[in-house]
């Protein structure tokens, strides 16, 4: 999952979700729209420390909220579930 910065540049998440039949066999109850995300200083450190390249924006203006969302509008999708 990507997350759009303030300068429009898209910052990485790694997202993960909790073992379903684990929690409900627990507390009788299923876990919804919970995610996992890690910093991004993190993220780095890791993709260093193991010589991994990866791309760096030299972005530094700050961009309007309304122009972000125009901007994610050409990679975001709606999904619904529906019974």
């Amino acid at each position: 999952m990507f997350n759009i910065a303030q300068t429009g540049s898209e910052t990485l998440h790694n997202l993960t979700s909790l073992d379903a039949d684990y929690v409900y066999s627990r507390y009788r109850h299923i876990p919804q729209n919970i995610n996992f995300a890690i910093k991004a200083l993190i993220a780095k450190s890791f993709l260093d420390s193991h010589n991994v390249a990866y791309p760096v924006s030299s972005e530094q203006s700050i961009k309007l909220t309304e122009d972000i969302a125009e901007d994610a509008k050409q990679f975001t999708i709606h999904v619904e579930c529906i019974k």
